[in-house]
């Protein structure tokens, strides 16, 4: 049965292995980073973005009181 929308992976059962999104080569190989160097550089982009974004709103609060 084919569905408009999501793509739900119970459909396919086993067509689709469980290491398939971790295998071959990476797609930032040419930067030299290992895995842990980019999960530490998302997780400081996350973090960095999160600051910048509620900073503005807690200093429109701080003024407004």
């Amino acid at each position: 049965m084919s569905s408009k929308g999501w793509f739900n992976l119970e459909e396919v059962g086993g067509s689709i292995p469980e290491t398939q999104f971790f295998e071959g080569d990476s797609a930032f190989k040419s930067l030299g980073l290992t895995r842990t160097q980019r999960l530490y550089g998302f997780v400081g982009w996350y973090v960095g973005h999160s600051l910048i974004t509620i900073l503005p709103r807690l200093l429109a609060l701080a003024r407004a009181s």
